[in-house]
C-alpha cells in the first residue's frame, strides 16, 4: 500500500523571521571600480620614464603593463585595444632593440656622441618603434583610465 502526502500539505512549518538580514548593496562592485580607477591612473605616470630609451625605460613599461592588467582584473572594464596592443608592440620593439645592441655593440660605438640619428637602421628603426609605442601606450592608458573613472562615477550616481 502506497502512502502519499497531499500536494498542499506543508512538510515543515515556516520558521519565524525575527531578524532581518541587511540588504545587499545596490552596486557591490563600486569599491572594486574605485580601486581599478586608482591603479589605472597610477599606470600613466609610471609609463613616462619609458620614454627615455629601452634600457632605462624597460622596467617602467613592464610595471605599467602589470598595473593595467591589475586594473582590468579589479574592475573588469574592457580595455581599449590601443592600450594593450601598443603595450605589447612596445615590449617587442624594446626587446628587439636590446637584442640588437647586445649582439652588435660596435654599432652603437660608431655613433657615440654623434646624436641619435647617427645610429644604424638596425637600431634606429626598433628604437623609434619603441618610442612611438610608449606614446601610444600612454594615450591608451589615459583612455582606459578615463573609461574606468567614468564607470565608477556611473556606479556612484546609481546608488
Amino acid at each position: 500500500m502506497e502512502h502519499r502526502l497531499a500536494p498542499s500539505a506543508p512538510i515543515l512549518p515556516p520558521a519565524p523571521t525575527r531578524l532581518a538580514l541587511p540588504a545587499a548593496p545596490a552596486h557591490p562592485g563600486h569599491g572594486r571600480l574605485v580601486g581599478a580607477a586608482v591603479v589605472a591612473v597610477l599606470a600613466i605616470p609610471v609609463l613616462v620614464p619609458g620614454l627615455i630609451d629601452p634600457v632605462e625605460g624597460a622596467l617602467p613599461v613592464l610595471l605599467a603593463g602589470m598595473l593595467l592588467v591589475a586594473a582590468w582584473l579589479l574592475g573588469r572594464v574592457p580595455m581599449p585595444p590601443l592600450a594593450w596592443i601598443a603595450w605589447g608592440a612596445t615590449v617587442v620593439s624594446g626587446a628587439a632593440t636590446l637584442v640588437v645592441v647586445g649582439l652588435r655593440p660596435e654599432l652603437t660605438a660608431e655613433a657615440a656622441g654623434a646624436g641619435p640619428f647617427a645610429l644604424p637602421p638596425a637600431i634606429l628603426v626598433p628604437l623609434i618603434a619603441y618610442e612611438l609605442g610608449v606614446v601610444a601606450t600612454i594615450i591608451g592608458s589615459v583612455w582606459y583610465a578615463s573609461r574606468v573613472v567614468r564607470r565608477a562615477n556611473r556606479h556612484r550616481r546609481a546608488r
